[in-house]
């Protein structure tokens, strides 16, 4: 599966993992790509052209830049469970 098989999936993990220690500062945070554009760090034109790409997804861009998917059911991990809001 594509999502497992992309970088960012193991980091999150690991991520998620070390915000359960409490001796740990790490987080987990997805910041739309509205904020970047404001902050000159994405331009408007570079995403419409990224969408106008033959093999553009809307899936993978929500969940890769838009931060706007949402989870169909939570992810337990150890027993805990993690939802998005």
């Amino acid at each position: 599966m594509y999502f497992k098989d992309h970088w960012s999936y193991n980091k999150t993990l690991d991520t998620f993992r070390m915000m359960l220690d409490d001796n740990k500062t790490d987080f987990v945070c997805g910041l739309p790509y509205q904020l970047s554009i404001q902050e000159g760090l994405l331009f408007p034109e570079d995403v419409e052209s990224d969408m106008l790409e033959s093999d553009f997804n809307e899936i993978k861009w929500s969940i890769n830049i838009s931060v706007l998917l949402k989870p169909i059911e939570p992810v337990a991990h150890g027993g805990i469970v993690a939802t998005r809001c």
